[in-house]
């Protein structure tokens, strides 16, 4: 309840730049037929910018040595404390492979679906996934994935990983997001398999829409029920 279009969409300028301050990236599920990519291209506002991958810090502060690390880098290095190893192929290697391996365990789980949302799981996958995310990840022997998921859950803000439930983990971290980061990270994105965000801010994509098709937006609003008509609600 508002008294502005755009709801979670809100951006704020600052140097003449949109600064989102709630949705604010879209990456290869976004271009799904029923999502929002097409939808933007239909209204001309398909302003897609690509962004690169954000630097790490090791520690507390990017003024130690060596705590400043491209995302390539902090993905092999932490991987190099699980193989024991400093050679950036053996370790490039062993990433890719438990990349490979969760996405095959999430479409065996769950099977191919469009949207955020799977079908209900079955009992014997919810045994499978109990615990948090970690104890997940750590029966499966998927311990290599950690430096994705530190990204797309802790950086993000969406919990940390010894603590968000593993159900939660796998809706969010599905297979085109989880691609889409990974070839980020090492500098190998193709097509939609990218993350992007728009150059004028996803706030203008609902005032566009709003002004151009004229709709009747009531502000202020307490909604008590939906009562569902053939023709809508």
């Amino acid at each position: 309840k508002s008294i502005r279009v755009g709801g979670k969409c809100y951006d704020i300028n600052y140097r003449e730049t949109p600064q989102a301050q709630g949705a604010y990236f879209l990456e290869a599920n976004y271009f799904n037929e029923d999502n929002l990519v097409p939808i933007l291209k239909e209204y001309d506002l398909d302003d897609l910018v690509s962004v690169p991958a954000p630097h790490m810090w090791a520690t507390n502060s990017a003024a130690d040595p060596g705590s400043k690390l491209a995302p390539g880098q902090f993905v092999l290095d932490t991987i190099s404390k699980m193989t024991n190893s400093t050679s950036p192929e053996v370790n490039l290697g062993f990433f890719l492979h438990t990349v490979v391996r969760y996405i095959k365990l999430h479409k065996e789980m769950f099977g191919l679906y469009e949207g955020d949302l799977m079908q209900r799981p079955t009992p014997k996958v919810m045994h499978r996934i109990r615990g948090t995310l970690l104890d997940f990840l750590t029966r499966e022997n998927l311990l290599g994935i950690m430096p994705i998921f530190q990204r797309t859950q802790t950086l993000m803000g969406y919990g940390q990983i010894d603590e968000i439930g593993t159900l939660y983990g796998l809706i969010w971290n599905n297979p085109k997001m989880v691609l889409s980061v990974v070839l980020l990270a090492i500098k190998q994105e193709q097509g939609p398999f990218s993350v992007f965000i728009l150059k004028n801010g996803f706030e203008k994509v609902w005032k566009s829409i709003f002004e151009k098709e004229k709709l009747d937006v009531r502000f202020q609003t307490d909604i008590v029920s939906l009562k569902r008509k053939t023709n809508g609600l």
